[in-house]
């Protein structure tokens, strides 16, 4: 394989003080722009690569890998569905949403019947949230988690502020269940250094999300409020759909969004729907196999998902709750 030496953006503008600078992500192209111009590049100098083939190329790749059905089950679960972070436009909607937690009773319930449907094997499951660390009952989900998918890793998803703070049972909960821990790393204070050195004493495994404590951007989700966007090009150009799968309910979700819209709806008044053809009930699913052919095909509510001309990386930042935020 080739070698190819890396340069800072700042090097290649004092290395190459003339040349032209070509943007290849579309997500990024506003931040890379600024950041170009304020290093003194002029912008006729600044381009946009992204072609039109590029995106046929990227569409055709994603129709085969979207449309595909999985062959293990792979998803997530909210443990709570608020947070301490309150990050700006959380995908989850975690800022915006109510003090609300999962009943362990509900959870059992679900992750029997999921059981049942796939033999007590799956790819991955999260425990995500919100911040699934302020559930009261936390050891008891790890329990439940465990219980019905003996195979397969399970992971907690977490932004580390609690992490210190959790008794011993947590720990053991962990150990003895064979739960992998996930940390986001956020520019906030936080001593990441102690978390990994108590995760190593208590034998549990342990890896972080990022790995920048210093810089974090987050992306606004681009929603369309009228619902305008077309279904099927959104679903195969999705970074989530088939992918972050979310259980709720006794409902599975291809991607994040319809399973906690009702957080956005009820805070800014909105109406963003989901129907029944949005998810599959895991009580009416005759098998395995229709669970994950559905979780591979486009959903009507990918009608509100401007994946192309509205998303932008950003500093990360807390939330002032302002709609405009998600749009």
């Amino acid at each position: 394989m080739n070698d190819y030496e890396v340069l800072s953006v700042e090097s290649a503008v004092s290395l190459f003080p003339e040349a032209v600078f070509l943007i290849s992500s579309l997500m990024h192209k506003n931040g890379i722009r600024r950041q170009l111009v304020e290093l003194g590049v002029s912008d006729e100098r600044i381009m946009l690569g992204v072609t039109g083939e590029t995106q046929d190329f990227l569409t055709k790749k994603g129709q085969a890998d979207k449309l595909r059905p999985l062959k293990k089950l792979q998803f997530e679960v909210d443990i709570a569905e608020h947070c301490n972070l309150n990050c700006k436009c959380c995908s989850q909607f975690s800022c915006i949403a109510e003090e609300e937690y999962i009943a362990p009773e509900k959870m059992r319930r679900d992750f029997k019947r999921l059981g049942e449907l796939f033999e007590g094997i799956c790819e991955r499951i999260y425990l995500i949230g919100g911040e699934p660390l302020l559930h009261p009952r936390i050891t008891e989900c790890i329990g439940i988690a465990r219980e019905y998918f003996p195979v397969g890793k399970i992971s907690l998803f977490t932004n580390g502020i609690l992490l210190l703070k959790c008794d011993e049972e947590f720990w053991d909960a962990c150990r003895k269940n064979k739960i992998s821990l996930i940390v986001t790393k956020y520019p906030i204070s936080v001593d990441y250094q102690k978390i990994v050195d108590k995760a190593c004493r208590e034998k549990v495994d342990f890896e972080f999300f990022g790995t920048s404590e210093d810089f974090k951007f987050m992306i606004n989700l681009g929603l369309d409020l009228e619902g305008s966007q077309d279904i099927d090009r959104n679903f195969v150009n999705c970074r989530e759909a088939n992918n972050c799968i979310k259980l709720k309910n006794g409902k599975l979700f291809t991607c994040t969004r319809p399973a906690a819209i009702h957080k956005f709806n009820r805070f800014f008044g909105q109406h963003l729907e989901v129907s029944e053809e949005d998810y599959i009930d895991i009580y009416e699913a005759a098998s395995r196999e229709e669970v994950l052919a559905k979780l591979a095909k486009p959903i009507p509510f990918c009608r509100y998902c401007n994946n192309f001309d509205k998303r932008e990386a950003m500093e990360w930042g807390r939330t002032e709750k302002n709609i405009e935020e998600w749009l």
